[in-house]
Order: C-alpha cells, then structure tokens, then sequence
C-alpha cells in the first residue's frame, strides 16, 4: 500500500489524485458525483460511506478500494478464516484467479451462450447442496472462458452472465468463510453490471448482493450504507405513478434488508420505519409475489421480515402469533421457507422450548442446506441448543448432524 504513514481516506483520495494528473472535476466525471463532493471528502468535511463511490473512485484512480481506505486491509476489520476452511487450501490458492480482472484465455472454441447458461443454472444447484470445492474448481475454469467469449462478440446477455458467474462465486466463498475474497468477487460482479448511472433494477440488485455480503461478513455498517445507496438509486423510479416492478422488487427487498439489520443493530425505529416502508411499497404492487434478479418482494416476504425483527428484539410471542398466519407455500422458494423456520427455531429457544426448536432447524436443513450452512441465525440457533444440551449423557440425533455440517461447511 502506498502513502502508509497517511491513515486518512480524504488526504489519501487527494495524493491517488494527484499522482494520477486529475483534477477534482475529472475525478468526478469518471465517479459520477459533483467536484464539490470531491473537494468536501479530501477536506475530511463527507466521509466516503456509498461503497459503490468507493468502488467507482478507486478504478477511476487505478488502485485498490482499500488503498483509499485503509480499514479494509486491517486483520481486524475482517474476519479470519477457520481452521474449517483448511480442506480447501488448494482452492484457496486459487482464488485470485478466479476474482481478479480476467484477461480473455485463447480457446479454440468458446462456450456458447446456452451452453454458459446451462452452466449458471447447475452451478446454482451446485450452490444450494454445498458442493463448494467442485464448484469454485469450475467457475475458475469457466469465468476466463466467458470473458474470452464476451470480448469476441460483446452483448448485454454475456454481461449479464458474466456478473451471475461472480455472484455465484462470491456466495461460494462466503460459504467457505472467506469473505474478503466474496466481497472482490462481488466488487467485480458491479464492475461488469451494465448502465450504472441509469440505476437499472439489475444494477441496483447488484449493489444490493454486495450489502448482503458485507452482513454476512459481520461488516454491517458498510452493509447498511450499501443498501440505503440502493435505497436513494431506486427513490426516483418508486416514486412514480406507475413504478417499473422491477425496482418496486428490488427496493422493497432493500428495505425488508435494512430491517433486519437496523434490529440486529438496537436500532429499533429505523426496522420499523424500513418495514413501514416497504408495506407501502407491496400496498402499491398487484398481489402475489415479484421477483427481480434474484430478489422477491411481496406481502409474504414482508411478513417474513416482521417475524425476524419480532425475534431479533425479543417478541418471541409475537413471532410466534404472526408465523401462525402465514403458510409456509406461500413463500417464493425454499430459501425463504428455511428462513422462516430458522426464525421459528430462536423464537422457541427463546421460549425454552429446545425439542420444537431443533424439529424446525432440521426442518430448514432439509428443504436448503446452503441457507443452515451461511445464515449467522442458523448458526447461532444450534449453537445456544448445543450449549443448553452439552450436559446431556446422549446428544440427539439431529442435533449431532447439523453440527457435522456446520463443521464441514
């Protein structure tokens, strides 16, 4: 890192600057916010909290996010891997490759789009039933391929993929505990999204995946910042008499993340107000359920965002009375239905009920293994029934199991 003995993000932006030749207003243009801004950040007067600035700016500088903010490369800021992770040393050793920029690889024949799109869609199975080694193995195979295949014949389509591949792999890595290299593979996964400035609904879900990494990562004040980046994005199209679905879909599941998270963080009126929010945005959708990329947003998934809030403040019996209302086929897909009953299962450890809490902890383990394997609450929840049964001659069954995958995992 240059500039070592300069821990400060303005002063540091100001030197990249200048050593690159530009001036405040060039640096703006190539970011995309006002020269003022950029004056106001070197002075120390704005902190740099938009991610996607911080992204913006250190490609526009040629260096590193964490060259402009030193924090990002202090041990402490992230989380170290656990021995767990050893087994996938190797792969591991492999991982620059896969998250890196990419120079096109000479192949004979490059993959057609069919043929990579068949790939996305077993790599997501793959995703879902844990198969992490095989899979970081083949996109680090694939990815230089699909670049090689997009520079021959460049479209949106194989923009497109390109990013899903990075999301996959960034996914992939947070499974397997490495969360720096899931927040570059997701870093590249925005580089690669097209038409930024125009806030597509699929750049905003981009931004979006890039929050949720940064929860999972314990990193939850630059996962708020990304998230209300999305929210401030996608405010001029919700606010339209007729909004594109799309972006209703996307900030409305914005909205139901800040929840959640402004709870974990005590922050009890910012959840209420985010999930007011997004109660006004499902009033304002036809019925059923949306989905946008990736994300689904409707009545279902709001109330599944005021259980977990109910939980995360200690509601255990307000949870509980909400859950009884809502049917677990309602909900968009698997993953949700895991969810819910992760929520089910602290909300019973909170009311001393271990036997009910364990049946729905298996219950989530079977229908999405991959959210038990990555969802802190899951793990969290088998962590305080293994502690309340460690002094049990026998330790059940199911329990035994899950604390077989979370270590393999």
């Amino acid at each position: 890192m240059d500039f070592p003995d300069i821990p400060d993000p303005g002063k540091r932006i100001a030197l990249y600057r200048q050593r690159r030749g530009l001036t405040q207003r060039q640096l703006a243009a190539a970011v995309g916010v006002t020269p003022g801004y950029i004056s106001m950040m070197e002075r120390g007067d704005a902190k740099v909290v938009n991610v996607a600035t911080l992204i913006a700016m250190a490609r526009a500088l040629r260096t590193r996010p964490q060259d402009l903010y030193p924090p990002l490369d202090d041990p402490a800021f992230h989380p170290a891997p656990t021995p767990d992770a050893d087994r996938l040393a190797t792969l591991v050793a492999s991982i620059p490759g896969l998250v890196g920029f990419l120079n096109p690889v000479d192949a004979p024949e490059p993959p057609s789009l069919v043929e990579v799109r068949h790939q996305v869609r077993r790599f997501r199975h793959m995703l879902r039933y844990q198969d992490y080694a095989q899979l970081i193995s083949e996109l680090n195979d694939l990815i230089p391929l699909v670049g090689a295949a997009y520079h021959s014949r460049p479209s949106s389509d194989w923009t497109i993929v390109r990013t899903e591949l990075y999301q996959i792999a960034a996914r992939a890595l947070v499974a397997t505990n490495h969360p720096e290299a899931a927040w570059v593979a997701m870093d590249r996964g925005v580089f690669l999204s097209t038409a930024p400035r125009e806030n597509s609904d699929y750049w905003l879900s981009i931004l979006l995946g890039l929050a949720e990494i940064h929860a999972t990562s314990r990193h939850l004040e630059w996962a708020v910042a990304t998230a209300r980046n999305v929210l401030d994005a996608g405010r001029h199209f919700v606010a339209q008499p007729t909004p594109p679905i799309g972006h209703l879909v996307v900030v409305g599941a914005a909205h139901l993340f800040l929840a959640e998270i402004e709870a974990s963080l005590g922050n009890s009126s910012r959840a209420s107000a985010n999930l007011d929010e997004a109660a006004q945005l499902v009033d304002r959708m036809p019925p059923g359920q949306h989905a946008s990329y990736g994300y689904s947003f409707g009545a279902s998934t709001l109330a599944l965002s005021r259980i977990a809030v109910a939980v995360t403040e200690g509601h255990f019996g307000e949870a509980l009375d909400s859950a009884s209302t809502l049917e677990p086929s309602g909900l968009p897909s698997d993953s949700h239905r895991a969810v819910l009953a992760i929520q089910l299962a602290l909300a019973h450890i909170g009311q001393d009920d271990m036997v009910t809490a364990l049946d729905q902890l298996t219950y989530a383990d079977r229908v999405d293994p991959y959210e038990v394997a990555t969802n802190p609450a899951a793990r969290r929840a088998i962590g305080q029934i293994a502690l309340r049964r460690s002094g049990e001659a026998r330790i059940p069954a199911a329990l035994q199991a899950l604390l077989e995958r979370l270590h393999e995992s």
